[in-house]
């Protein structure tokens, strides 16, 4: 056997590094048991109970074990406990035996003994995503967070809630009634910080909106940022040639048809494509006044939409933009997209295009020139982001494959098994994001989004911020740029909507609901 010098820093829970004299071999100690080796132990002969740490002492080179509680310390492997965790959390071991300490609410873990209970504060309800990991639910709100609540949750007062809203006693737990409207919210609908706009004189002081009927928040709010000001959007939408389609209603191959042959499908299409001419001018204040949205949804009850747009219940406005644009065909914009092989494992595809790694190889570029105008960002990935995301960083996005070898690429002799595929936004009439937040039932992820103001593509054009829609758990609101300037619409404001004044871009910082923690729908104009 070789000699083996005996380590200052191995701990390995249960052995301990010796020197055998008069020789000086090193060798390796169980505790436990008594057995001696020369070779480094690989596992741990104990585990550590809770309280207990494991040391070397610099003078003997031993491994010797420290009880935190009271500071003594033993070269016997302790087997009972120094102290009871407090409540909310858990110990875990290492691969040496050592014990740590892990937040059964939040996941962190640390070596420090912890001394006080990891409670959720009162007013916060703890929810697990499909991974498994923890988060946090405000439970009069419905706004949800990743770390671990440091104060209770203020409990909503008639004071805070929108004109009109009552707060009722249900079974078990509290519930929101307007008797304008006969609508009822599991979550408090709070009145917003943005100040009332005057009745003369302010930016687009003719614009109107539509009211509240039936949970109809996520259609009217995505309907106002459309039309509020003519735009490439509005155009594409309300002057769409609409002609004889071919039937595709099928399973394989999907598609929002109105009817079940050609004429029916362009009929239908047409009524719809009228009544939103009808709404658009009444929200521009140029025509009759349409105060609901009624009869534009009887007209979707005629589409095949398995989302049901036209029934009273709750929708996802991004879902429902992406089902209003397909009747009208937004594949307008065009995306490069770049494929990509390498055998490197462990830079992204970023990192070595950045330093020019001779092992990346470009082996297709190809355009798709019936691409969406809109870029979706899903809850699940929205949910791994941190805060702070950039919506034209979603312009370019990356596909990553790993393939067996059997599966591996072949380029120019090699043979390759990791393949990206990057699509990027190269040009497009209107820019528009669905930021999906609705992570559950009950959880709506509260990642900021970083506002900008202006999103350049690389070919040189310009798009500003012109709408966002906002999603605070039980209902939506918008937020519009109108004459230069941002105004708050709510369609649920008693008998009436609201449009009140915000003011700059900078403003839109300070409202409540927040376009960048609530923001789930972005339209960006294009800057002509």
């Amino acid at each position: 056997m070789s000699d083996i010098e005996p380590s200052n820093d191995f701990i390995m829970v249960g052995w301990s590094a010796r020197t055998k004299e008069p020789t000086n071999k090193g060798y390796y100690k169980n505790i436990v048991t008594g057995e001696r080796q020369w070779q480094k132990p690989t596992k741990p002969a104990a585990k550590l109970p809770v309280g207990w740490k494991a040391y070397i002492d610099q003078k003997t080179g031993w491994t010797r074990y420290k009880n935190v509680v009271t500071g003594k310390n033993t070269s016997e492997v302790p087997t009972e406990p120094a102290a009871t965790l407090p409540e909310g959390w858990e110990a875990e071991h290492d691969d040496q035996g050592r014990v740590r300490y892990s937040n059964v609410h939040t996941g962190l873990s640390h070596w420090d003994l912890p001394t006080e209970d990891a409670r959720i504060p009162e007013g916060w309800i703890e929810e697990y995503d499909e991974d498994g990991k923890v988060f946090y639910v405000n439970d009069y709100t419905g706004v949800a967070q990743w770390t671990l609540p440091e104060a209770p949750a203020k409990r909503p007062v008639l004071e805070d809630l929108k004109e009109g809203w009552t707060i009722e006693q249900g079974v078990g737990r509290e519930f929101y009634y307007n008797p304008a409207t006969g609508g009822s919210e599991f979550y408090a609908p709070l009145h917003t910080t943005v100040s009332p706009s005057p009745s003369e004189g302010a930016p687009c002081d003719h614009l109107r909106g539509l009211k509240w009927i039936g949970n109809s928040c996520w259609l009217d709010s995505i309907l106002l940022c459309i039309f509020a000001e003519p735009s490439a959007l509005s155009r594409m939408i309300l002057n769409a040639p609409i002609g004889l389609e071919k039937y595709s209603g099928t399973k394989e191959d999907p598609h929002w048809d109105c009817g079940s042959t050609a004429k029916s499908n362009q009929q239908r299409k047409l009524a719809i494509q009228a009544e939103l001419r009808k709404i658009a001018a009444s929200i521009r204040g140029e025509g009759e006044v349409v105060e609901f949205c009624t009869d534009l949804r009887r007209l979707f009850a005629k589409c095949k939409n398995p989302d049901r747009f036209h029934d009273t219940d709750l929708k996802d406005a991004g879902e429902f933009l992406g089902f209003l644009l397909s009747i009208f065909n937004d594949n307008e914009a065009t995306k490069k997209i770049e494929i990509y092989v390498t055998n490197e494992t462990d830079m992204t595809l970023k990192e070595m295009q950045s330093i020019g790694f001779e092992d990346l190889h470009m082996t297709r570029s190809s355009f798709d020139r019936n691409a969406s105008i809109v870029t979706q960002l899903p809850a699940q990935e929205l949910s791994q982001l941190p805060d702070g995301v950039l919506l034209s960083s979603l312009l370019s996005t990356v596909d990553e494959q790993l393939v067996s070898d059997d599966d591996a690429l072949r380029y120019e002799g090699g043979r390759y098994k990791r393949v990206f595929t990057l699509n990027t936004v190269v040009e497009t009439p209107y820019l528009v994001f669905t930021v999906q937040r609705k992570l559950s039932n009950r959880r709506v992820l509260s990642t900021r989004i970083d506002l900008e103001e202006v999103i350049m593509l690389g070919n040189g054009n310009a798009f500003s911020l012109a709408a966002v829609v906002m999603h605070s758990g039980a209902h939506y609101t918008a937020v519009v740029r109108c004459e230069g300037e941002w105004l708050y619409y709510d369609d649920l404001g008693g008998d009436e909507y609201t449009i009140s004044y915000v003011g700059d871009f900078q403003s839109l910082e300070h409202i409540h609901p927040s376009p960048s923690v609530n923001g789930t729908v972005f339209f960006y104009a294009p800057i002509e």
